[in-house]
């Protein structure tokens, strides 16, 4: 048995190493041709329920039923009405639940997503009836299963979506929107890569909504990302084992530090994006663990010493939503500034942008050493991390 773990492409090994932190098996990057992917041998499906609820940096967790070749023409519809047929997916099935197909195609194909997902929707259909005696019922906006069946050149994958609609970077605490918010899942990786402690201080001097703040604290607090999201993960819908899935999250529950003692701050120079923050960190369970403070990025000094910062992570503005370019570009040097004298020596920055020449040509000369630098998809976007370390360069 084999779960997939989705993310963003370009985080395929940092969710490896989160994956590996909680399982023992083989892991592969990338299975089947598939970026943004990782694989991993599991021995139950109350395995696979631990992935999917308490992975950070992850989208969705799939269970694998089936994966073959299939022709790039018009055949291909073909290939995958009998590959479907020839999954074992009809144990997730019974006459009271609903199921929908969905998705994914990379690759040039002399077909379309729709059709994908309608040949493999009759496959289902055709296979209970044989089966079971029964025609499943299709619910294509709420459905109780997904079933994913995802294409890349000439791979086809079937799987079953133990997430459902919403993918886990949506954690289920937002309150306030900010126009540029980042993903859980990316913010998630940021606080790894940056390899922050829990007694270490940590600042975000351009928190946003806080998402980066927050996923910090619940990454010290040993918070899953799903704990907010119990209603509506699509396990809970399947038509067995719902009392086994609900102890497997109350069990992972149990181990929530509440009483954990944090020094996380987040600044904001908008006073609509601090309140915001502030009513995000109340509805994440944090407001006594993240400090949220109206200011400058380029004034911080009268707020830190300096050199009393661990940690910095942050995600300036691109010049895209927020701000024109030359205004972003000036808030990336104030960061870059600022950033140097807040922090003790030694101490890291992982910032993430797309400003990556500008911080190849001023980081170095201000006397920071770049440690990593790491391309990220971000949607239709192409992101890049940056960790620095103050006095190593």
């Amino acid at each position: 048995m084999r779960a997939i773990l989705t993310t963003c492409w370009g985080l395929e090994n940092i969710t490896a190493d989160e994956i590996r932190e909680r399982l023992r098996g083989e892991v592969e990057l990338n299975p089947f041709g598939f970026r943004g992917r990782v694989a991993i041998s599991i021995r139950t499906i109350e395995e696979a329920i631990l992935l999917s609820y308490s992975l950070r940096t992850i989208h969705r967790c799939m269970l694998l039923l089936h994966s073959f070749k299939i022709r790039t023409d018009e055949g291909g519809l073909e290939d995958i009405y009998e590959g479907v047929k020839e999954a074992e997916f009809t144990q997730f099935l019974s006459p009271d639940v609903s199921f929908a197909i969905r998705s994914e195609r990379k690759g040039e194909h002399r077909f379309i997503s729709p059709q994908i997902a309608a040949s493999a929707g009759q496959a289902v259909i055709d296979k209970v009836m044989e089966k079971k005696g029964y025609r499943q019922k299709v619910n294509l906006d709420d459905p109780d299963v997904t079933i994913r069946v995802d294409v890349s050149n000439d791979n086809c994958m079937v799987c079953l979506d133990m997430v459902g609609g919403e993918s886990m970077h949506r954690r289920g605490w937002r309150r306030y929107d900010h126009p540029a918010s980042l993903k859980g899942s990316i913010a998630s990786a940021l606080v790894r890569i940056s390899g922050w402690d829990e007694g270490e201080t940590m600042l975000d001097p351009l928190c946003g909504s806080g998402t980066i703040p927050i996923e910090a604290a619940h990454t010290a607090m040993d918070l899953p990302p799903g704990y907010f999201r119990k209603d509506n993960l699509a396990f809970m819908r399947l038509p067995f084992k719902r009392e086994v899935f609900s102890q497997i999250m109350a069990q992972i529950d149990g181990g929530i530090r509440w009483g954990i003692e944090l020094r996380i701050y987040g600044s904001e120079l908008f006073e609509k994006h601090v309140e915001g923050a502030i009513m995000n960190a109340h509805s994440a369970g944090v407001e006594d663990k993240v400090k949220i403070y109206r200011h400058d990025v380029s004034a911080l000094s009268e707020l830190f010493r300096p050199g009393s910062v661990d940690v910095i992570v942050t995600n300036p503005p691109y010049g895209m939503r927020i701000a024109d370019v030359k205004r972003a570009a000036e808030i990336h040097r104030s960061l870059l500034r600022s950033g140097f004298d807040l922090l003790r020596e030694g101490g890291r920055m992982v910032l993430v942008t797309t400003h990556k020449n500008l911080i190849f040509s001023v980081a170095e000369n201000l006397g920071f050493k770049i440690d990593k630098s790491l391309p990220i998809c971000n949607g239709n976007l192409w992101i890049r991390a940056f960790k620095l370390i103050k006095g190593m360069a």
